[in-house]
């Protein structure tokens, strides 16, 4: 069956790339560069020689910090944006680096009601988690006022550049590191199993799978280790490719009303229906036995179980009530985590009944 598979970003990755990206990287994106970065990154933030410098970014911002992002892009006259930061930096960087370079405005780019023209500015994305694969991906999220997730997708998204350094995690908190590798760990599962999985796709997942099984509780418990960093930096890329070729499925698509409504750490929120997922996709996904082979097993049961004990190590909920969501809030995720454009891409028909049973099982 045919099927093919798009890049455009440069990779560059190993321990101590971003020392040297005013060397080689910078005069890429012409005269006055912008970085683009959170709070907690301004002690490395320093160290870019850049004409401008945005450091407001939190975690899942609104669209009203990405409008005054985007009017800050443009009042600064900038030829190319840096991003150094996690997921939401990153994103925020993508969205502004081509509604930047436009006449319409950010909820007319999201409703899709206008086309895009073919200009943006050059970016490279410098991830500081390992992660969610926003460096190489063309999709960015967006939070609405309406407590939402939208998502921001075009060709013109996709970063010049990846600078990807092991080294730029080593200080992340056991919590983030522990969300952010599930997250990158779900990214690669659902791309194996994904409707639109493709050889060069299930390829890259089923390394990124072994990588993080292996490696994230070390990275959690032992920060410094160099080797773990190193491994879950490659992990987290590697999903990162993987799903780029083939979206996300019903997890994360039932993950998002619980981030919005009930605070739950994102990687945390997608992890939680994982198991009962590959329980429920077991008959229709292709190359199983090679799957659960990646995690030490040698059956679906076995190889859920062995995501829950995953979950378990690095201090993740594995019940949404471990997961401070009140009972009332199944109504709530089951309305708005289930929509069919986003989990048409899981590997068997997900329906209302079924999920809600799914979600009933992880309750308590």
């Amino acid at each position: 069956m045919p099927w093919s598979y798009h890049l455009p970003t440069q990779i560059t990755f190993g321990e101590g790339v971003f020392r040297d990206i005013d060397r080689w990287w910078l005069a890429k994106l012409g005269r006055r560069v912008g970085l683009i970065t959170s709070p907690s990154q301004q002690a490395r933030a320093v160290e870019l020689k850049v004409c401008a410098r945005w450091d407001k970014i939190t975690s899942n911002p609104s669209v009203a910090t990405l409008q005054s992002l985007i009017k800050w892009v443009k009042s600064e006259s900038l030829t190319g944006l840096v991003a150094l930061g996690g997921g939401s930096v990153i994103d925020s960087a993508k969205v502004a680096s081509v509604l930047a370079c436009q006449d319409i405005s950010l909820v007319e780019a999201l409703t899709r009601k206008t086309q895009l023209v073919a200009r943006h500015l050059p970016l490279i994305a410098c991830p500081t988690t390992a992660g969610t694969g926003a460096e190489v991906t063309k999709w960015a999220t967006v939070w609405g006022d309406d407590l939402r997730k939208y998502s921001f997708e075009h060709e013109l998204a996709y970063p010049l550049q990846a600078v990807i350094d092991p080294e730029l995690t080593y200080s992340l908190p056991r919590q983030i590191t522990a969300s952010t590798g599930l997250d990158a760990f779900a990214q690669a599962i659902e791309a194996y199993w994904s409707r639109n999985t493709q050889p060069l796709s299930q390829t890259l997942a089923l390394r990124a799978i072994e990588l993080i099984y292996a490696t994230l509780p070390k990275a959690v418990d032992q920060p410094k280790d160099g080797t773990a960093r190193h491994d879950m930096a490659l992990g987290s890329l590697l999903a990162g490719l993987a799903f780029t070729g083939t979206r996300t499925t019903a997890c994360h698509a039932i993950s998002y009303p619980m981030t919005a409504h009930f605070g739950v750490p994102h990687g945390f929120a997608v992890a939680l229906t994982l198991p009962n997922m590959l329980r429920f996709n077991a008959e229709s996904f292709v190359n199983f036995s090679t799957f659960v082979k990646a995690l030490d097993a040698d059956s679906i049961e076995a190889a859920a179980k062995r995501i829950e004990q995953l979950m378990q190590v690095v201090g993740a909920p594995t019940t949404l009530a471990a997961a401070k969501v009140p009972k009332t809030g199944l109504q709530t995720i089951l309305d708005e985590g289930f929509h069919p454009d986003r989990v048409i891409h899981n590997p068997r028909e997900l329906d209302r009944q079924s999920l809600s049973e799914m979600l009933t099982k992880i309750a308590n």
